[in-house]
């Protein structure tokens, strides 16, 4: 074979290749989502404050996030990673930590602060309740989204801390209907609900700080944001 058509083949394999992986990409993020700068309008735009943290299984030292994950998957291998959690690796020693004795669902159910996005990049709500609001078209409830299994924790100054509606005594439920309702004639977009106050906000941006990053066992590292 001469040279020149041996470097044409190459050529060819490389730029197949590229184009496989790109279209791999493209289509992992149109299941996904993007999602906006906002961070309002996908399934990995949830977020929870003041959580009881259970007792992890392994603390380490972790320079990135998919170092820890790594880690996680060497504890899942032997069942004993169902999620683990990250921060800044220069504000905590070990900061990497991995925990077995809870599920996600069991965690969240103990933290007091629940925030989550109105709709998503289609206009459907992001809602899991037994009929779909009126005010929405269609409900995502993010149940098949790949990208279900990645939130935040530790969350200050969500939506730049200021609501734009609010209302006290109200059941999680009832938080939910609220923003909802005044989603469109007041562009709201995040809502944040705290459960033992029973305090209820509804803002036009998911924008946060949080301290805390945390996967699941079986979440994609590309999920995080």
């Amino acid at each position: 074979m001469k040279a020149s058509e041996s470097k044409r083949n190459n050529t060819i394999f490389i730029f197949f290749n590229f184009s496989e992986k790109m279209l791999r990409l493209l289509a992992f993020f149109t299941v996904v989502g993007l999602g906006s700068s906002l961070r309002d309008d996908s399934c990995r735009d949830y977020l929870y404050s003041e959580c009881k943290m259970p007792v992890p299984v392994s603390e380490v030292h972790a320079l990135t996030i998919e170092e820890c994950k790594a880690t996680c998957d060497v504890f899942a291998s032997f069942n004993q990673c169902s999620f683990f959690s990250f921060n800044n690796p220069a504000a905590v020693d070990e900061n990497c930590k991995i925990f077995a004795d809870e599920t996600i669902e069991e965690f969240l159910a103990g933290c007091n602060l629940r925030g989550q996005p109105l709709k998503d990049s289609l206009g459907n709500c992001f809602y899991n309740g037994a009929t779909c609001p009126g005010s929405c078209v269609n409900c995502n409830p993010c149940t098949n989204n790949p990208c279900k299994g990645y939130l935040e924790i530790d969350c200050q100054n969500v939506g730049n801390g200021n609501p734009e509606e609010s209302q006290n005594n109200l059941p999680e439920e009832g938080c939910r209907q609220f923003c909802f309702n005044l989603m469109n004639s007041s562009k709201l977009t995040f809502l944040t609900f705290l459960k033992e106050e029973e305090v209820c906000n509804c803002f036009q941006s998911g924008e946060r700080n949080c301290k805390t990053q945390i996967l699941t066992f079986d979440t994609d590292i590309t999920c995080v944001p």
